[in-house]
């Protein structure tokens, strides 16, 4: 996958199971397993992780699972716009 990403000498990419990736994170993270899906169909929007756990057709050959963590309800993150 990574030769449709990059070819920079300074990349890289780490090689790991996902059970191996899970017990290494614990409970910090959710590790969700990407669904593609067709044009015909529209991204689901009635759950908060919808977004990260679809794509479309097209990338399936990413064959990707995405890391995701839930900040406690007690902490707050700001998202800074960088303009460029």
């Amino acid at each position: 996958m990574w030769k449709h990403y990059t070819s920079s000498p300074e990349s890289i990419a780490i090689s790991t199971t996902a059970l191996r990736l899970s017990a290494a994170l614990g409970n910090s993270c959710t590790l969700i397993n990407v669904q593609y899906i067709d044009e015909r169909h529209s991204i689901p929007e009635l759950h908060s992780m919808a977004l990260f756990a679809h794509k479309r057709k097209e990338f399936t050959f990413e064959q990707e699972a995405r890391l995701v963590h839930m900040l406690p309800n007690d902490e707050v993150s700001y998202l800074r716009l960088i303009k460029g």
